[in-house]
C-alpha cells in the first residue's frame, strides 16, 4: 500500500498540471482521483464533485475498483463504506449510476446476500476497501471519492460526441432529439445532460428550433399537424403561458402562435409547430402534456477551460433539489 501512496505522489507530480492539484492520475483508472474521508451525505457527495467538474465516482470496471479500494486502504478508511455515484434517485426500482449505466451492468459482488436484499429499503449504493458494495441510506453520512475521466474532447458545446451542435445565429448549443416523450420527460431529459428544453428568445432562435424539429421528420411526411415540444407551458387559470426561465412569452422575446392557439384548456404544455415550406413555420402551439413528442434541448455555451482534450462529459445529471439547495442539472445521457 505504501508502494501504491508512492505512485500516487509520482502520478500526480506528472498530470497535475492537466487537471487539479488535489487530484491524482491513476492510469488503470483512466482519470483522476479525489478522496473525500469527512463522512457527508450522498447529496451533499454529488455537489461536492459537481463543484470540481467531476462525478461521484462508481466502480465501473475492474480497474476503478481496484483505484477505489487502494485510495481508501492508503487513507486507512477500511471499517467504513465510502458512497459511490449508484443511486435509486430517479426511479425506486432503477437503480444505476450518474453515467447513467444499470447496475446490472457491473460485475461487482455484494458484501452479504443481506446487503443487496437492503436495497428495498435503501436509495444509494456504497463500497467497501475490499470493493464489494452495500445499501445503504443516503442520508446517512459516509466518505466519498470524485472521479474526472480524462482523454474526452470538449467543444463549445461540451464533449464533442454529445450530439449538441453550436449555431452561431443564437450562441447557444441545440440537439433534436428523435424520441417522442411526453413533455415533462422532455424535460428530464434535457435537464439529465446539462441543458433545457429549447425557449426561443426571438424570431431568429425559433426559425433554428423550427429548422431542427423539421430534420426529425422525413420529407415525405405531412408535417402539417407535426409539432415538437420546446421550453414553456401553462400556468394557472385561465392559462398564464410562460418559460421555464421564468418569463412570460412576450418578455422572453417570441409570443407568434400558429392561427387558433392556444386553443383547449387541458393543452398545458408548448411546442412548435413543424409545417412543410408552404407555410409559415416556428409558430407557437399549445400541447396535451402527456401527448409525446419529439423535442429540441439547449445548451448555454460554456466557458473553454486551458486545456480542452481532457475534460469530463458534461455533468449534467441532477433534476431534483440537493439538500435544499437549488436544483443543479448536469448528468450525461446516453439515451438523449
Amino acid at each position: 500500500m505504501l508502494k501504491y501512496c508512492h505512485r500516487i505522489l509520482t502520478e500526480l507530480q506528472e498530470h497535475c498540471h492537466l487537471f487539479r492539484q488535489d487530484y491524482h492520475f491513476d492510469e488503470g483508472a483512466g482519470g483522476w482521483l479525489k478522496f473525500n474521508p469527512i463522512p457527508v451525505t450522498w447529496d451533499e457527495a454529488v455537489l461536492s464533485c459537481l463543484n470540481d467538474e467531476a462525478m461521484l465516482a462508481s466502480p465501473l470496471d475492474k480497474e476503478l475498483v481496484k483505484a477505489l479500494s487502494a485510495i481508501m486502504a492508503c487513507h486507512e478508511v477500511t471499517t467504513t463504506p465510502m458512497f459511490t455515484g449508484i443511486s435509486n434517485v430517479y426511479a425506486n426500482s432503477e437503480y444505476q449510476t450518474i453515467e447513467g449505466i444499470p447496475i446490472s451492468n457491473l460485475c461487482i459482488p455484494w458484501s452479504s446476500p443481506l446487503y443487496k436484499e437492503n436495497m428495498l429499503n435503501q436509495s444509494c449504493i456504497a463500497m467497501k476497501a475490499d470493493g464489494t458494495l452495500s445499501a445503504v441510506s443516503c442520508s446517512e453520512p459516509h466518505p466519498f471519492a470524485c472521479y474526472k475521466k480524462a482523454g474526452i474532447e470538449q467543444g463549445k458545446c461540451g464533449p464533442v460526441n454529445n450530439g449538441f451542435k453550436f449555431d452561431d445565429r443564437t450562441g447557444s448549443c441545440y440537439k433534436a432529439v428523435n424520441r417522442e416523450v411526453t413533455w415533462s420527460e422532455g424535460f428530464m431529459i434535457c435537464a439529465r445532460a446539462g441543458a433545457h428544453l429549447a425557449v426561443a428568445n426571438s424570431e431568429i432562435e425559433a426559425q433554428v428550433i423550427w429548422e431542427l424539429g423539421k430534420g426529425l421528420f422525413n420529407k415525405t411526411e405531412d408535417l402539417l399537424w407535426k409539432s415538437i415540444n420546446i421550453g414553456f407551458r401553462a400556468w394557472g387559470e385561465p392559462r398564464t403561458w410562460m418559460t421555464i426561465h421564468g418569463q412570460s412569452l412576450v418578455n422572453a422575446g417570441y409570443a407568434k402562435w400558429a392561427p387558433g392557439e392556444p386553443s383547449k384548456t387541458h393543452e398545458r404544455c408548448g411546442s412548435v409547430r413543424v409545417l412543410s415550406d408552404d407555410y409559415k413555420s416556428g409558430l407557437l402551439n399549445d400541447e396535451d402534456c402527456s401527448h409525446q413528442k419529439k423535442f429540441i434541448c439547449e445548451m448555454e455555451v460554456k466557458n473553454e477551460t486551458a486545456d480542452s482534450t481532457v475534460q469530463i462529459v458534461s455533468t449534467s445529471f441532477l433534476t431534483r433539489p440537493l439538500g435544499g439547495a437549488k436544483v443543479l442539472h448536469g448528468r450525461y445521457n446516453p439515451n438523449v
